[in-house]
């Protein structure tokens, strides 16, 4: 072993003897840098605490932090449970909502069939009340011509002022009739005002609801509403077919036909036909007799009063129709008024619609599907 040591390189000599001879300098030397390596030795022994501190501190934040993962894994396995169960809630009532919009589709085109046949009745009781309204005016032509035959010459001075004034009455009673007729035209021009502006409101309806389900169940009601009013018209229809029918049989019994079928109906009806706007004014018997081409005989008081309850009965069928033209104005009111609230309401949900937290959710889900 002292063969490996180089004894001179550590200042270290060695006499024949074998004995260990070291110089002071040398222990000063060995002894400066054995301190030396003490300090080092030191340093690094607090280093090495240090470092297992450190070592001891980092293991114990990777076991919070391992606590924390598993708390985290935790959570994200009942938020993963959550969304599934509220996915599956969603599908759910997407096919409940579709079951519906297709049972609402269902029901829309059955009310746009029954739309269609009550139109068609609706051509079909026109049809016959333009019939009456022929029928009617030609007997009251005939009506007329019977009368003009049986007016005669007896009394003739004193029956004239009799036919002015029941001439004067007639004329005003005909201008009465005119301005109904000028009152209906104008609350025509208001419902068909009304129809516009219905129109209108649903077109804007439709714009709103533009991807909303809710959509459909609108299209409904309006279909409703028009079936209400269609039907509110076919009623107005057959009272006044009622009325013609009931105005013929007037005319019958003037002539004596009694034999004509009548199958019992109570009748209602208008009777624009039968005083027609024109300016055909008879004054005098003469000119009845030459527009006729038949001679007169004479006319009795009678035949003019029945004239006379023959125009107030047609005043107060025009009184029945523009009562019925009201009403069904009052109903377009009614829906105008509706489709305004529905409107609004309708731009609140939309508005909450928009500001809702779960839309992001709700479109991913969709997305999905």
């Amino acid at each position: 072993m002292n063969g490996n040591i180089n004894y001179k390189t550590i200042g270290v000599t060695l006499d024949r003897n074998g004995k260990v001879h070291i110089s002071e300098d040398n222990v000063k030397k060995l002894c400066n840098e054995l301190e030396y390596f003490g300090r080092k030795i030191h340093s690094k022994t607090q280093t090495i605490l240090k470092i297992s501190q450190d070592l001891s501190l980092a293991h114990s934040k990777l076991e919070i932090s391992e606590k924390n993962c598993q708390k985290l894994e935790i959570d994200i396995r009942k938020e993963n449970e959550l969304i599934e169960g509220l996915r599956k809630q969603f599908e759910k009532d997407y096919s409940k909502i579709r079951d519906k919009c297709n049972q609402l589709v269902k029901e829309k085109e059955n009310f746009k069939k029954e739309k269609e046949y009550l139109l068609k009745e609706n051509d079909q009781l026109k049809d016959e009340i333009r019939n009456l309204r022929k029928d009617c005016l030609g007997y009251r032509q005939k009506i007329a011509k019977l009368e003009v035959k049986e007016i005669g010459n007896e009394d003739y001075k004193e029956k004239s002022f009799e036919i002015e004034k029941f001439k004067k009455q007639s004329e005003e009673l005909k201008n009465d009739v005119s301005v109904l007729l000028s009152d209906k035209e104008e609350i025509i021009k208001e419902r068909d005002s009304m129809k516009e502006k219905v129109e209108r409101l649903s077109q804007e309806i439709i714009y709103l609801l533009n991807g909303d389900p809710k959509a459909i169940d609108e299209d409904i009601d309006r279909v409703l509403a028009d079936n209400r009013i269609m039907k509110a018209q076919l009623e107005n229809m057959k009272q006044e077919r009622g009325m013609a029918k009931a105005t013929l049989k007037k005319y019958k019994n003037l002539l004596g036909r009694n034999s004509y079928v009548d199958d019992g109906e109570t009748y209602d009806c208008q009777m624009e036909d039968f005083f027609p706007n024109r300016d055909t004014k008879i004054i005098t018997f003469k000119q009845i007799k030459e527009i006729l081409g038949s001679s007169g005989d004479g006319v009795t008081e009678d035949d003019y009063k029945t004239l006379t309850q023959l125009l107030v009965d047609y005043c107060n069928d025009k009184k029945l129709a523009l009562t019925h033209q009201r009403n069904a104005n009052k109903i377009l009111a009614k829906k105008v008024s509706e489709m305004e609230l529905k409107i609004k309401s309708l731009e609140k949900s939309r508005e909450k619609i928009c500001k809702s937290p779960n839309k992001d959710f709700l479109n991913e889900l969709l997305l999905k599907k």
